[in-house]
């Protein structure tokens, strides 16, 4: 089911988001020159990240909704329409 995201997601949506990036992070920080990974991440990757996505979930013009199977939350999406150029 999604539903629409409510604050007491956040500690669900955060632990989902470091299950998803946990094997990704370690696989770019070889191929990125380490002088700019370090520049991106230099309280490393897991603190930006997290910082990033509670950024998204609290920012009111994003629109985020959570998919939900029984009381797990597995997956969220969210999307900010940007009213110049039409994007999201």
């Amino acid at each position: 089911m999604i539903t629409p995201y409510h604050t007491s997601h956040l500690p669900a949506v955060l632990e989902v988001t470091e299950r998803a990036w946990r094997p990704v992070f370690p696989l770019m920080q070889e191929d990125i020159p380490s002088y700019v990974y370090d520049a991106f991440y230099p309280e490393g990757w897991l603190k930006r990240q997290l910082n990033d996505v509670e950024a998204l979930c609290s920012d009111q013009e994003t629109e985020v909704w959570v998919y939900q199977s029984g009381d797990v939350i597995s997956g969220y999406l969210g999307l900010r329409i940007h009213p110049e150029d039409s994007m999201g």
